[in-house]
């Protein structure tokens, strides 16, 4: 266990972790934690310390407890026991803490967006935290199977998986300017896609279960007033419809040549 994580497994002092990122951090966003503790920056300092856990150049944590010396009568033969090292299973079960601490915040982040006073800023930057939290969650199942499979290998050996690179924005791209079917049909893909994240966002705020029909959730929206986390939500889905039309326009041109 290093520093980082041992901060993370602490009451998480917000001093304590300003000081780490200042050392260890991306340093990007030190002119915010400067200003001081608030939820926001105390949930955000968490998330960017979090990012950085697995650098290879962190201290390791070394505590300090002194122990009553025994005198020593005999001596036990002790045999190793079958499958990872116990040095493993602390760092699994830490692993284990951690995300489910990570599940328990995006429940929290969930409650939250259901407030009906948030405006648009803070309900955009809550579900993103979400989905960091989602991301982070990932890393530490995928470090669990690593550990627990490779008993051999030291629990810094594992390396986080890089994000994927984000593909291409349909909004950033000029319908007209498509000449090829396959690019047509990438582009309707990504922005199905992207609908359905907006979707699911949408079933958060209005706590729906997942076996509700859309067509449902369709008519409850018109009867409901829209509070300000709905209202860039409503936005964004009927902007994807609008160009997933479009985007199926220029695929039947493509059908006709």
């Amino acid at each position: 266990m290093n520093i980082i994580d041992a901060w993370l497994a602490s009451d998480k002092n917000y001093d304590k972790g300003f000081s780490l990122y200042q050392k260890y951090g991306l340093g990007s966003l030190v002119h915010l934690f400067v200003k001081g503790e608030s939820e926001y920056n105390k949930n955000l300092l968490e998330i960017e310390l979090r990012k950085v856990r697995f650098k290879t150049d962190i201290p390791k944590f070394e505590e300090t407890v002194e122990k009553p010396v025994k005198e020593q009568t005999h001596i036990v033969t002790y045999k190793a026991p079958e499958g990872p090292p116990p040095t493993h299973y602390e760092e699994i079960d830490n692993s284990k803490k951690v995300r489910t601490d990570y599940n328990l915040k995006r429940i929290k982040i969930s409650q939250m967006l259901t407030n009906p006073d948030l405006d648009q800023e803070e309900a955009a930057n809550l579900i993103d935290q979400a989905f960091e939290y989602r991301r982070l969650t990932r890393i530490e199942t995928q470090r669990m199977s690593f550990l627990f499979n490779n008993p051999e290998k030291l629990p810094t050996d594992f390396k986080a998986p890089k994000d994927k690179k984000e593909s291409i924005n349909p909004d950033d791209v000029d319908i007209e300017q498509i000449e090829t079917v396959e690019e047509v049909n990438r582009l309707i893909n990504n922005c199905r896609r992207r609908r359905t994240i907006t979707r699911k966002n949408i079933r958060i705020l209005l706590k729906s279960k997942g076996k509700q029909k859309w067509k449902q959730i369709e008519k409850l929206l018109k009867t409901i007033e829209h509070n300000s986390a709905m209202k860039p939500l409503i936005i964004e889905l009927n902007k994807r419809n609008d160009l997933l039309e479009k985007l199926l326009i220029k695929q039947k041109e493509f059908a006709t040549i």
